[in-house]
């Protein structure tokens, strides 16, 4: 049996990764601040960020590493300071993981590690040239580990695109347009042209587990090749709710320096790690409304809406 320890597992991003391991089999053990909201998995309380994992790496002596945990505060987390830190407390990790026998792991990286002068992001060829503090961290984390010091280790590095699912931040756009609408308010919103690689979030899990039991190493970009612009999504939910006429485009400005398209390379994802999607951008937007108005609104959608997937 797979020994598997998951950091962030209370995170967006991790706790969505549990579903799949449980589906394979895995022993699943989870290092963090706070237990998650899963009982059949084996939890140890350690703060990353100020103590050393050395003793409790030991004592579980996991075969795969499936590291997420980052910085908490999603709103603050493009400049936050703390973004730093985290780069210590992952080779901190990943040093004790190494010592304690571990074989394989796979760190989660970001679309924000790359320049985004152009609308290509190749692995390959996209310089490295992120604009943020987030970004600038994970790019840094990257590198350190590209390094000779983990040579002895096998690592995957999922840079993560434009995530939405049901669970996400209501301060997301996604989340924010379909609770707004919910609740009978309406929605104002910035022209919206711009266009994005978007993954749901059960894929892209999915698509970190693939790689975590892969044997692919450095970067794999974690997104769909589908594109669709941020007022085609948010005009998709509002077209569920029956509500387009409660959602406004143009009434806010953009932030500085956003580019108008973005598409990422899966060419890694697909032929190398053998990944493939399960939902399209629009089959992602109705499982999100649909989940989010059962779940936080506790009201099923207005009429059954039939929408296509890639596979069933």
């Amino acid at each position: 049996m797979n020994r598997v320890l998951v950091t962030g597992a209370n995170g967006f991003v991790g706790s969505a990764t549990i579903a799949p391991l449980r589906a394979l089999g895995c022993e699943i053990h989870c290092i963090g601040r706070t237990m998650p909201d899963a009982p059949d998995i084996l939890f140890h309380p350690l703060d990353l960020l100020t103590e050393d994992p050395m003793d409790h790496l030991r004592a579980i002596a996991p075969t795969h590493l499936l590291h997420a945990a980052w910085h908490g505060d999603r709103a603050s987390i493009w400049n936050a300071p703390e973004n730093t830190l985290w780069i210590d407390a992952t080779l901190r990790l990943l040093r004790a993981f190494a010592r304690s026998g571990g074989r394989r792991a796979v760190l989660a990286g970001s679309a924000a590690e790359y320049s985004w002068r152009q609308p290509y992001l190749d692995e390959q060829c996209t310089p490295l040239e992120p604009v943020t503090a987030y970004g600038q961290a994970k790019r840094d984390l990257f590198l350190a580990i590209s390094g000779g010091e983990f040579s002895g280790l096998s690592i995957g590095w999922g840079r993560l695109f434009w995530l939405f699912g049901p669970g996400d931040k209501a301060d997301k756009l996604l989340c924010h347009v379909i609770d707004a609408l919910a609740e009978g308010r309406p929605v104002r919103c910035t022209a919206g042209h711009q266009v994005r690689p978007f993954i749901y979030i059960e894929d892209a899990a999915r698509a970190l587990i693939a790689l975590l039991f892969s044997r692919v190493e450095g970067a794999v970009n974690i997104a769909l090749e589908e594109v669709a612009s941020i007022q085609t999504v948010a005009m998709t939910a509002a077209r569920y709710l029956g509500a387009p006429q409660s959602i406004s485009f143009g009434e806010r400005e953009m932030r500085q320096g956003e580019p108008d398209e973005l598409r990422a390379s899966v060419d890694r994802l697909r032929r190398e790690v053998g990944f493939l999607p399960r939902y399209s951008i629009a089959e992602g937007v109705h499982r999100t409304v649909s989940e989010r108005m059962m779940h936080v609104h506790h009201r099923p959608l207005p009429g059954h809406i039939a929408v296509p997937c890639y596979t069933q």
